[in-house]
C-alpha cells in the first residue's frame, strides 16, 4: 500500500464536486496568486525534453488547509 511505504495520498477533484471543487480551486488560486506566503507547502519542478520540445512542470502542495 502507498502509505505503508511513507507516501501521501493525492486526489483527483472533478468538477461535479459541486460546492467542494470551487472552494478548492478557490483556496488554491489564492495560494498561487500570493506565492503561497501565508500556506505551509511543498514546491517540486520536474523537467524533461523528447521530440524537440521541452516540458516542465511545477507543483505546489499545500501541506495544510484550515478550511
Amino acid at each position: 500500500m502507498i502509505t505503508e511505504q511513507g507516501a501521501d495520498y493525492v486526489l483527483a477533484l472533478k468538477k461535479n464536486h459541486g460546492t467542494l471543487y470551487d472552494e478548492v480551486t478557490l483556496c488554491l488560486d489564492e495560494a498561487r496568486a500570493n506565492e503561497f506566503a501565508e500556506i505551509d507547502h511543498a514546491y517540486h519542478a520536474t523537467g524533461d525534453g523528447d521530440h524537440g520540445r521541452i516540458e516542465i512542470r511545477t507543483y505546489g502542495l499545500p501541506s495544510a488547509i484550515d478550511w
